[in-house]
């Protein structure tokens, strides 16, 4: 009867809001949007009934996880609720959850991520490093030629400064050199080199230095010379005619060095090449070389062009060329080439004269008439002047710098002239003690003539230009015979051949 009562009593439960459920499962019958068959909403009411509020609502957001809390969430871990819970975020476009410093809009850095999930990594980097291309891989790089990295691409270095890319010898690091590039990019070539050489000033570009200004510099730098050996360094014409500055004093021995070959009839002395004066006797059709420092003899190639019988060239050095005067023609002999030519002909024949030259590279000779030919070898022009000597066999001439005068003479002739070569003055000086004239005969260049007397003996004498006087100096270890020549050096030696006889000898001039 109970159970009766009860079921009429629940069948007739209320339902206050009308929305089909009664107070009974209901869970607020005061509001109709409130049941169980209504949805879930995020409005802190359990809309359904089911005990829960705001569980599964049909109105909830999506959040997504941030796990490293960058306020940018994972699109792969997602939860739909009406509030965010812990960890999560509304946002869902972090490309990489797991670090802090990777997020749209991030700043890339070289840290191996994305920092700012464009989908590429380092690129742009705030914090990149210049790199410069490297070619030639040494290391520098070219400035002009950058790229902004994280780590060192292929081909590239991490300094700049290379002003040469495609030599891996030059770069800022390289030592200077003397090459004519610039070995360690300062801007500057071979100033720095550390090979630069003990050099000397050659300020006429002569080949010929100024030993008063030593130099260090690299070989072949302009207006430098290797050696010493220029006397005048304002005067290109100036090589071996560079007499030293002699006082009249000489050594008291002579010393005997190598005979050569053929008569010692044509001594002469030239720089050339840079080195130590040769001397030369160019008495045959083919003459021969005297090498100062090894004292021997070296016979040429070439053959004289003038006729056999009379070549006997007593010749002047001008830079690298011998000129000599015979037969009517000037004629030049280059050592370096052992070549032979004609500079002028259509000239007055000689009597084997010898040939002067003086410092300004004009060469002199005396045709057997008395004419002096001069022949300007910078100008190339050819003068002759008629002088009152005449005849004199075997013409003997060499030239006084300190006068500016041809000293003259002939074989067995007693007078000795002097001609001046600017006003053609002619001036008869002192004889010779002994006899008469040989043809050993040469001046130093400081005022002094050297020369033999007569056909046969020892002596030999010395003329000083300033006082007209004549002195002996040591005798020759053996007679000079009647036909020798001799030589004076730039380095302060007279050497002597005594013709036939071929004895070659040396003495120190001071």
């Amino acid at each position: 009867m109970l159970l009766l009562l009860t079921l009429a009593f629940a069948c007739n439960a209320p339902d206050l809001d009308e929305d089909g459920f009664d107070d009974l499962v209901d869970c607020d019958d005061s509001d109709a949007s409130i049941n169980p068959d209504a949805d879930e909403l995020c409005d802190g009411i359990d809309n359904d009934c089911d005990d829960s509020v705001d569980e599964e609502a049909s109105d909830a957001l999506s959040f997504f996880a941030d796990a490293d809390a960058d306020g940018f969430g994972d699109a792969a871990d997602q939860v739909d609720a009406c509030e965010a819970p812990s960890g999560y975020t509304a946002d869902n476009t972090d490309c990489d959850d797991s670090s802090d410093q990777a997020f749209p809009g991030g700043s890339e850095i070289c840290d191996g991520l994305d920092n700012d999930c464009e989908g590429t990594i380092d690129e742009g980097a705030s914090d990149a490093t210049a790199f410069y291309a490297d070619v030639d891989a040494d290391t520098f790089g070219d400035s002009a030629i950058e790229v902004m990295a994280c780590a060192l691409p292929a081909g590239h270095a991490p300094r700049p400064g290379d002003c040469d890319d495609t030599n891996a010898l030059i770069n800022p690091e390289m030592d200077e050199i003397c090459n004519g590039l610039d070995d360690n990019c300062d801007s500057v070539t071979d100033t720095d080199a550390v090979d630069k050489a003990n050099l000397f000033e050659d300020a006429d570009a002569d080949g010929f230095g100024n030993p008063d200004v030593p130099l260090l510099e690299c070989i072949g730098t302009p207006n430098t010379s290797e050696n010493d050996q220029d006397c005048d360094d304002n005067n290109a014409a100036l090589t071996d005619n560079c007499w030293g500055d002699f006082d009249g004093t000489t050594a008291t021995e002579w010393t005997t060095l190598a005979s050569p070959t053929q008569n010692l009839y044509s001594l002469q002395s030239a720089h050339l090449a840079n080195a130590e004066p040769m001397l030369y006797n160019f008495y045959d059709s083919v003459g021969e070389a005297y090498d100062i420092g090894t004292d021997t003899w070296t016979s040429l190639t070439a053959a004289s062009p003038v006729d056999g019988s009379r070549v006997w060239f007593q010749m002047a050095p001008v830079d690298d060329l011998f000129y000599g005067y015979r037969n009517g023609t000037l004629w030049s002999y280059e050592p370096a080439t052992d070549t032979w030519a004609t500079v002028v002909s259509e000239l007055p024949t000689d009597t084997y004269t010898m040939t002067a030259v003086d410092e300004d590279g004009v060469v002199y000779g005396l045709s057997d008439t008395g004419v002096l030919m001069a022949y300007d070898t910078v100008t190339g022009v050819a003068v002759q002047t008629t002088t009152g000597l005449g005849y004199l066999y075997e013409t003997r001439l060499s030239y006084d710098k300190s006068s500016r005068t041809l000293l003259i003479g002939g074989y067995s002739e007693a007078n000795l002239y002097a001609v001046n070569v600017d006003t053609f003055a002619e001036t008869t000086l002192t004889s010779i003690p002994e006899s008469s004239l040989n043809d050993i005969f040469c001046t130093d260049g400081s005022g002094h003539l050297y020369a033999a007397g007569g056909s046969s003996g020892t002596s030999m004498w010395q003329y000083t230009v300033g006082t007209d006087t004549w002195a002996e100096i040591p005798e020759l270890p053996a007679s000079h015979g009647n036909n020798g020549s001799c030589v004076v050096s730039a380095t302060g030696k007279l050497y002597v051949g005594s013709g036939s006889y071929r004895g070659f000898y040396s003495l120190d001039l001071y």
